[in-house]
């Protein structure tokens, strides 16, 4: 009697397979990281977006001045008056792992505890800029134009500063 011929693979052939797709799934990991991260940030700065536009709405509709108030390192908003009573407007609470680094108004930069933006009855603001970062470090500068909160994103914050010096020139420009 003959052996017959055994069907199927051995393992070191099935150990080879594995280690093959285990190195493809790992590269394909290490590529969808970053964008992934970067989308991440993208989304951060459009919830901030969407806030100050409901903001503005909010106090154009009731007629009422209003504060944002941030908690910068919980990354937290909330509305108050100007007395610091809460009012009926949902806060902001960014993503998980994001932070408000700075934010300059007013001619201030605050970089620590809690920060305020004063909104008039009409919706408008003073222009103001925020430092979003998250917990690996990307960062992102937002700048919000005062009348109409168009809303600038920079990368740097000597980008945002510039920015700030040019609607003051434009500004004064305007006003002669």
């Amino acid at each position: 009697m003959t052996p017959r011929a055994q069907a199927g693979f051995t393992l070191v052939e099935l150990s080879v397979v594995l280690l093959v797709l285990g190195l493809a799934a790992g590269a394909v990991a290490l590529r969808v990281q970053g964008p992934l991260a970067a989308g991440r940030l993208d989304g951060a700065v459009a919830a901030l977006e969407q806030y100050d536009s409901t903001v503005r709405h909010w106090c154009a509709r009731h007629g009422r001045q209003a504060c944002v108030l941030w908690d910068m390192e919980a990354g937290r908003a909330s509305l108050v008056d100007a007395n610091g009573a809460a009012l009926p407007a949902a806060p902001l609470r960014l993503p998980e792992g994001f932070k408000v680094a700075e934010i300059i108004v007013g001619g201030s930069q605050i970089a620590v505890g809690n920060a305020s933006v004063a909104f008039g009855t009409g919706g408008m603001t003073s222009s103001y800029a925020m430092l979003i970062v998250d917990g690996r470090g990307r960062r992102a500068w937002v700048m919000f134009c005062g009348l109409t909160g168009q809303a600038v994103r920079f990368d740097t914050r000597d980008e945002a500063i510039d920015a700030f010096h040019a609607a003051d020139i434009s500004a004064g420009t305007a006003a002669n």
